[in-house]
């Protein structure tokens, strides 16, 4: 494929950025292309479709990052595909900025996509989220608190002053991955600090409505101090292919767990669905989140897991689950195929939920290495059934807890095999 008409992107510096009248470099709809080092200081802010080409050995440095808000579509392709010589994509944020949030945000910009708009300085626009198409590059996101590294800023509302009125609900967006190299940086506060951190991976940042993530290709490397790969209200995750690690759960160290779950690696913050038919991947909470799954504490939505192909290593460190669910509704674990290994640690299941658990088809290794199921109830609450069919269990052990059924403070409705 060639490309006739395009923009080359030159360097824009400015050093006195808070105090600069340009903090937008607007890029309206159209081809661009990268070529050598280019560093464009103010925040890219794309209009309709834009698409932007990495050649070879280049590298853009956007500190502030690329807006993609609802409407507009950002595509990013390379000009090859050999990882030592792809272009680069840096759009890496400050994590802390000391600056009057009247004059810039100090919190709510992604790495790359939606972002907030400073009318006052206690009075902000949220943006719905727009499109993101990523088939080639070595991409390297970070947003600033209150963000995703690639997606949106974290407000349920669009304008800070909504409140709980009714209506003005953030929108989620969609992003899909289809090659390339890319990797998401968790935002860090220093051991001990017990402030609650929203900063999420790859995906809508936390209490957004709606939003995909897709992965078809390539190579994703998701660490969040939150969710690494994530959605929001009723999103929902799809990996056909590629080879995807997340970690969820990266230096927080907050207190205030009811309020922000800390971390899974694959999975919302509250309700949706997690659905893998292919692919390598790997999934680790470091955290109190799920490995592959999700829903918080105070969770009043469906959140489904199903896994009908791939390779899949998934890993809860503290409890919930490596894979599984806490949501209401018609919730559940569904595997039909892939080879899953599925470690809890601490008081975690191996593949726990609170609905329906379905298995059919696959190879299954589940393991609970404290108090957990291997497969069946997550501690202190209640499993609506357990089914598995054919000869797809392989291994299953728990330290404390039953193999298949309940754990600690749990129960299982019923089991069927």
């Amino acid at each position: 494929r060639f490309c006739t008409e395009y923009t080359v992107l030159e360097s824009v510096i400015i050093e006195d950025f808070f105090n600069s009248d340009n903090k937008w470099y607007d890029m309206p709809a159209g081809w661009y292309v990268v070529e050598g080092d280019v560093t464009i200081t103010p925040r890219l802010d794309t209009h309709g479709a834009v698409n932007l080409i990495l050649t070879d050995d280049c590298h853009l440095t956007v500190p502030w990052g690329i807006n993609v808000k609802e409407g507009d579509t950002f595509t990013i392709y390379a000009q090859s595909t050999a990882e030592a010589s792809m272009g680069k994509l840096t759009a890496c944020l400050p994590e802390l900025s000391d600056h009057e949030k009247s004059v810039w945000p100090v919190a709510g910009l992604s790495g790359i996509g939606a972002g907030v708009r400073v009318w006052a300085a206690n009075d902000n626009y949220y943006e719905n989220e727009g499109t993101i198409i990523i088939n080639g590059g070595n991409i390297h996101a970070k947003g600033q608190q209150g963000s995703s590294a690639i997606g949106g800023s974290d407000y349920e509302h669009n304008v800070s002053s909504d409140g709980d009125t009714p209506g003005n609900l953030r929108q989620g967006g969609s992003i899909t991955i289809n090659g390339g190299v890319v990797r998401t940086e968790p935002f860090a506060l220093p051991e001990g600090n017990p402030l609650a951190v929203d900063s999420v991976g790859i995906g809508t940042c936390q209490m957004g409505y709606g939003g995909s993530v897709t992965i078809n290709g390539g190579t994703v490397i998701a660490e969040a101090t939150c969710d690494a790969i994530t959605t929001g209200y009723g999103g929902t995750i799809t990996i056909n292919g590629g080879d995807v690690t997340a970690i969820g759960g990266v230096n927080n160290f907050a207190e205030d767990l009811n309020r922000v779950i800390p971390g899974n690696g694959i999975g919302p913050y509250e309700s949706g669905s997690v659905i893998i038919n292919g692919g390598t991947v790997k999934a680790t909470a470091k955290g109190e989140g799920f490995g592959i799954g999700g829903a918080r504490i105070y969770n009043t939505g469906a959140m489904t897991v199903t896994i009908n192909g791939g390779e899949i290593e998934a890993t809860a460190n503290r409890n919930n689950a490596a894979i599984g669910d806490k949501g209401n509704g018609k919730s559940g674990v569904t595997i039909t195929d892939g080879v899953v290994h599925a470690v809890g640690k601490g008081s975690a299941a191996g593949i726990g939920s609170t609905g329906d658990i379905r298995i059919t088809g696959g190879e299954i290794s589940a393991f609970a290495e404290g108090g957990g199921a291997a497969i069946g109830s997550i501690g202190g609450v209640d499993c609506k059934s357990i089914t598995i069919n054919g000869n797809a269990i392989k291994s299953l052990s728990s330290k404390d807890g039953a193999c298949i059924g309940a754990a600690t403070g749990g129960s299982v409705g019923s089991i069927t095999i």
